[in-house]
């Protein structure tokens, strides 16, 4: 049983003058995701995780001191 592709977003933040060490880290998430996605194990399935396009953008605060990337992903859930 497939419950369709649902889009979420996640962000990343990080307290830096610079955007170093946060890109580095959306960097990580996409690697580890992949170009085809990536698949969790479940209690009564799995769950398939895919980049959306734009995957990471990086987001403006108020305060200079913050960074902020905002991932875009979409995630199927299967069950058996």
């Amino acid at each position: 049983f497939n419950d369709g592709d649902v889009p979420l977003t996640a962000s990343i933040w990080y307290f830096d003058k610079g955007w170093g060490d946060i890109s580095r880290k959306a960097d990580e998430i996409s690697e580890y995701i992949g170009f085809g996605g990536v698949t969790l194990p479940t209690d009564t399935g799995y769950l398939w995780i895919k980049r959306r396009t734009p995957f990471a953008q990086r987001m403006s605060d108020t305060n200079d001191n913050i960074r902020r990337v905002l991932l875009s992903i979409s995630v199927e859930y299967f069950t058996t």
